[in-house]
């Protein structure tokens, strides 16, 4: 029991002390808006940003706490269309008297049980199937056409309560909501498996019919010529009706429907946006606002507020950082040569080359200064570090100095000052000619020069 009322009393405490530390946007009076920013706040403390009277279906709210994103824009889907188009025009042409009943292909006679003798039955059973094809594909068609208006009427309704809500005031008075949206694709669905059962077997009766050896053997004689071009034209339908079937359950899949109707689900008439809390981290906080249109077709314009810096930046910084320097220390270069006589005794000869004079190299160095005013592009600091020469025979160096940043975050350095480190100098205690093997005629010297460095610093 102690530990509950413990936690609920450290909860109660860090809400008040959340929400204590508030930024706060009147969106519509944006222009003229007073910003409030925190006055007083200490690292790892939360603070929230509000923005009041805001269409948020009409934009995003994106905050950048430094490099990071608290919120993105949503993407609303939209569908293609269909066309009925082919299979109409093919159906239309069929003349069924629409005052006679439809009769089904079960209550046609066997094409098995006809003999091939008696060509009128034959001619009969053949065109009593294409006439029940005729119907079938027309009736069916109709009910394909009732499936694509609902289908529209239905995009009709979600883009209707898109636009209600997407307007500078929600309008949230047509009633239409997600659950009537759902329930009228679940009939939709089931009307189109419907239709797609109900062809499927209707074509597989008739196929039966105008498919078998028999019928093929009539339909190739040059008298049947008429009836064998409406044979084609409604096995034609019945392909056609079922490849726009598939069209139609193609746009009504699962994947389709949830982005549809998702694209409902979270719009809302809030006009309030209230970000996630926001935790200061450090000594200065860097906050961007943007309103982004969700639309990118509205017209609207992305709005940016300039950045919110708070509490007031403290201009000292630090930070350890990289540069490649130019300085002074150079080593001595010489060059020797060597003959030999006949009696086998050689000779040397140490000829002292020109210096190259300097030395370039990579340094990293600690860097404390400060700027010349708060969020200012420019400082001064002080530096000190180790380093190393690039040349063939690597040596260490220790720099020291003084120099200038550019930048808020990402400074370009540049940077003036001593580098000490060992240097060869050729010794004058070693003969320039002797005999006997070449000495080294250099030594080691530690040596103290100037420097001058360009380099990249992270402001800390």
């Amino acid at each position: 029991m102690k530990t509950k009322i413990v936690v609920v009393l450290a909860f109660l405490i860090g809400g008040v002390a959340y929400g204590q530390h508030e930024i706060k946007i009147e969106f519509k009076q944006r222009e003229d808006a007073k910003i409030t920013l925190p006055k007083k706040i200490k690292r790892g403390d939360f603070y929230k940003v509000r923005v009041c009277d805001i269409n948020l279906n009409r934009y995003s709210v994106q905050i950048k706490n430094e490099d990071s994103i608290i919120s993105k824009s949503l993407e609303l889907p939209t569908f293609e269309d269909f066309s009925l188009d082919g299979l109409t025009a093919l159906t239309n042409n069929f003349l069924i008297n629409s005052f006679l009943p439809v009769t089904e292909f079960d209550s046609l006679t066997s094409i098995e049980s006809v003999d091939p003798k008696k060509l009128d039955d034959l001619k009969e059973l053949i065109e009593s199937a294409v006439t029940i094809a005729q119907a079938k594909t027309k009736e069916q068609t109709f009910g394909l056409t009732i499936l694509k208006t609902t289908w529209d009427d239905l995009k009709f309704q979600i883009y209707k309560r898109r636009l209600n809500l997407l307007k500078e005031i929600p309008d949230n008075s047509d009633g239409y909501n997600f659950e009537t949206a759902l329930e009228a694709v679940e009939v939709l669905r089931s009307s189109s498996d419907s239709l797609k059962k109900s062809t499927s077997e209707q074509q597989k009766k008739y196929s039966g019919i105008v498919v078998s050896k028999k019928a093929k053997d009539f339909l190739e004689k040059p008298a049947n010529k008429d009836l064998k071009e409406k044979v084609a034209a409604s096995t034609k339908a019945f392909s056609t009706l079922t490849t726009k079937i598939d069209e139609l359950k193609a746009l009504i899949t699962a994947d389709n429907v949830e982005k549809l109707l998702k694209s409902i689900l979270f719009l809302s008439d809030k006009t309030e946006y209230v970000s996630l809390p926001i935790q200061f981290k450090g000594e200065l906080e860097e906050l961007s606002i943007s309103f982004v249109p969700k639309d990118s077709t509205s017209g609207l314009q992305t709005e940016t507020l300039a950045p919110l810096i708070f509490p007031l930046e403290n201009t000292w910084y630090w930070s350890v950082a990289t540069s490649f320097y130019y300085s002074n220390l150079c080593n001595d270069r010489f060059s020797s040569l060597t003959s030999s006589d006949s009696d086998g005794n050689s000779t040397y000869t140490i000829t002292t080359l020109e210096s190259t004079s300097r030395e370039a190299g990579i340094s990293t160095t600690l860097r404390v200064g400060r700027k010349f005013r708060p969020n200012g592009l420019v400082g001064a600091h002080f530096n000190f570090g180790p380093g190393i020469s690039i040349e063939k025979n690597i040596r260490p160096r220790l720099l020291f100095g003084g120099g200038i940043s550019i930048g808020r975050k990402h400074n370009l350095t540049i940077d003036y000052g001593g580098i000490l480190g060992y240097v060869d100098r050729l010794s004058d205690a070693i003969p320039k000619t002797g005999s006997g093997e070449v000495p080294d005629p250099l030594n080691t010297e530690i040596m103290i020069g100037n420097y001058f460095s360009l380099g990249y610093m992270f402001k800390i």
